[in-house]
């Protein structure tokens, strides 16, 4: 990792974050070029549930949050959010479907899932 890319991401921990959890505080893993990595630790100024409000408290200019690219792909391209670290990205996480039974699913939930899981690996 250079200098300049620990200075970047470090630049993070003096913003305001708008947070989607209950803590004070929220662990975050950011991937930047060449693959280096980066865990900081981050205060939030703002903690709701619901990332559409965090979206709002962002646009109200309160604070920064992570939104999903997808979601936000216009408001981006209007200029009215802006991507803080372009070429960064956040660890990837995983993502569990549970159901009740594994063994005797109903057809319409084995292409539910199946359907839910071919979205996202294409978003």
């Amino acid at each position: 990792m250079t200098a300049d890319d620990t200075l970047q991401a470090s630049q993070l921990l003096k913003l305001d974050w708008i947070g989607l959890h209950l803590e004070r505080s929220q662990h975050l893993t950011v991937l930047g070029p060449g693959g280096v990595q980066q865990r900081l630790r981050l205060e939030t100024r703002i903690s709701c549930n619901n990332i559409l409000a965090a979206r709002q408290f962002t646009l109200a200019g309160m604070g920064v949050s992570l939104q999903p690219v997808p979601e936000v792909r216009e408001l981006l391209a209007r200029g009215e959010l802006l991507p803080l670290l372009p070429d960064w990205q956040l660890e990837p996480i995983g993502l569990h479907i549970v159901t009740p039974r594994r063994d005797a699913q109903p057809a319409k939930v084995r292409y539910a899932i199946e359907a839910l899981r071919r979205h996202l690996v294409s978003a």
